[in-house]
C-alpha cells in the first residue's frame, strides 16, 4: 500500500502521518523542504517505485512533476490542512516563538496569551505564512481535481473525526489502532506543554 499525504505545516501533519505509519507498519518518508529536483530525481523515482510507503509532501515543494501526476503513483491520497485562519496564524506565531526564541518543542501545546502581541501582529507578513497560503490554494485545487474532500486539523482532533470518510482503506481493527496512536500524540503534546511553560 502507498499513501500520499499532501499537507501544509502546523496542521497536525506529524501526529497524523506518524500515527498512520505506526498503524500500517509502513515507513513514513517526508520530502524535504530544501529539495532540488536536479539533484534528487533518483529519490522521487525511488518513491514512485517503492511498493509500500507513506509519503508526506508540502504542496509548495518542487518535485520535478505536477503533484496531481505524482499522486497517480499512490493507492490513497490524504489532503490535510487547517481551516481557521486566525488559529493558523497563532499556531505559526507559536512555532516562531517557541522554536526560534525559546528553543522549545514545536509540538508543545500553547496559549495565545503567552505569545507577544508584536509577533502575533506581524506573523501574517512572513514568508512562512505566504508559503502556507500558497499550499492551501494548491490543496484546494488538488481536491477539485481528485474530487476528494480535504481533512482539516479542526476535524482531525475533534471527537467527531470521521475516520471512515478520510481513511476508508483501514479495516475496523486498524481504525482502532490509528485512533489510539493519534490520542497518544495529543497526550504527549500536553505533557511537553506542562514542562515547557
Amino acid at each position: 500500500m502507498k499513501v500520499l499525504i499532501v499537507c501544509t505545516p502546523r496542521s497536525g501533519t506529524s501526529s497524523f502521518s506518524t500515527s498512520l505509519s505506526k498503524t500500517l507498519n509502513i515507513p513514513l518518508i517526508s520530502i524535504p523542504e530544501q529539495f532540488y529536483t536536479q539533484i534528487h530525481t533518483q529519490f522521487i523515482n525511488y518513491l514512485i517505485e517503492k511498493p509500500k510507503c507513506i509519503v508526506r509532501l508540502d504542496p509548495t515543494h518542487k518535485i520535478g512533476m505536477d503533484i496531481y501526476d505524482f499522486s497517480k503513483y499512490f493507492d490513497h491520497i490524504v489532503l490535510l490542512t487547517r481551516k481557521n485562519e486566525k488559529d493558523y496564524l497563532i499556531s505559526l506565531a507559536n512555532l516562531s516563538l517557541k522554536v526560534k526564541a525559546h528553543k522549545f518543542s514545536p509540538h508543545a501545546l500553547y496559549s495565545s496569551k503567552d505569545i507577544p502581541e508584536k509577533i502575533l501582529n506581524s506573523i501574517d507578513k512572513t514568508p512562512e505564512w505566504s508559503s502556507i497560503k500558497e499550499g492551501k490554494l494548491k490543496i484546494n485545487l488538488l481536491a477539485r481535481m481528485l474530487k476528494q474532500d480535504i481533512l482539516f486539523y479542526e476535524h482531525l482532533f475533534s471527537d467527531n473525526f470521521d475516520i471512515d470518510k478520510f481513511l476508508p482503506f483501514l479495516t475496523s481493527d486498524l481504525k482502532s489502532r490509528f485512533s489510539s496512536f493519534l490520542k497518544s500524540t495529543k497526550k504527549l503534546r500536553i505533557n511537553i506543554e506542562s514542562s515547557a511553560i
